[in-house]
């Protein structure tokens, strides 16, 4: 006899009343059942939820930072292909039925069969929306001053590292649209004055998979040149993904009155500097 049998407490009803999402997934991800929260959340019916599997086309799943999931890496699949549970992992449930993404604080486990292979999976999940940050990543970066790109972390060489976002600061200084340079490499805009030595140490670094900050020559779309106080550094996500960031401040400015000013300067001064 079970604790709730000596309770005399319904499972059935305990379950339609969690303020949590439960779905059991058979070993082949379809749907054995899910409790009314899970059918809230996932805004299905009972008819529509059995018998669904995590490959269905009705919804994607998105990661903490917004990118979709391969299905490889849908929480059911996960832990099917690991036989291992996952812990408190947030992600994002989009549907057919709209855009609007459902967050969740998501919990999953195997439960194994007398061969000791996956009989069902076990999710469990809460609705984690209101404590998501709602204003999206590119809505925060487009509107910063700083030139921001973020690239594939390879390859270095050739046509890499490709450029997958731009911000409207880098639009505005380069003359390039953001569209433009998708799947381009930021060293579109390096040119004939643009130092061999700060190349190759952006080089060194990317291939490293190390951060690096430099000034560095650039060149705008219509050809002209300007200076970028820039800083690389690598981003990896929870799957071991790396991208790089680069977050740049203009220095055009800056180099050209230190260049007036040095000018200026008598030249028995300039020459006691060296």
């Amino acid at each position: 006899m079970t604790v709730l049998d000596r309770l005399s407490i319904d499972p059935n009803s305990l379950l339609a009343s969690l303020q949590s999402g439960v779905v059991v997934h058979a070993a082949d991800t379809t749907i054995r059942y899910a409790n009314p929260k899970a059918l809230e959340l996932l805004r299905l019916s009972e008819d529509q939820a059995l018998g669904k599997s995590a490959m269905d086309p009705h919804w994607r799943f998105l990661d903490e930072i917004g990118n979709d999931l391969l299905p490889s890496q849908y929480p059911v699949n996960e832990v099917i292909r690991t036989n291992s549970s996952l812990s408190n992992k947030v992600i994002g449930i989009v549907d057919s039925s709209s855009e609007n993404v459902t967050w969740v604080l998501l919990s999953a486990y195997p439960e194994f069969n007398a061969a000791n292979t996956i009989e069902q999976v076990i999710v469990s999940f809460a609705d984690y929306t209101n404590h998501k940050a709602t204003i999206p990543f590119d809505e925060i970066v487009d509107k910063a001053n700083d030139v921001v790109l973020v690239t594939k972390s390879s390859p270095v060489d050739g046509n890499g590292p490709e450029i997958v976002y731009a911000n409207r600061a880098f639009s505005d200084l380069t003359g390039y649209s953001c569209d433009e340079v998708l799947g381009l490499t930021p060293r579109l805009l390096q040119g004939e004055n643009t130092s061999p030595e700060t190349r190759e140490a952006i080089k060194s670094a990317l291939q490293e998979h190390q951060s690096i900050r430099v000034d560095i020559l650039n060149y705008t779309k219509q050809g002209d040149e300007y200076w970028l106080d820039m800083n690389i550094f690598p981003l990896t996500s929870e799957k071991g993904d790396v991208q790089f960031l680069q977050r740049s401040s203009e220095t055009s400015q800056i180099k050209n009155i230190c260049k007036k000013s040095w000018k200026n300067l008598p030249l028995w001064i300039r020459l006691r500097t060296f």
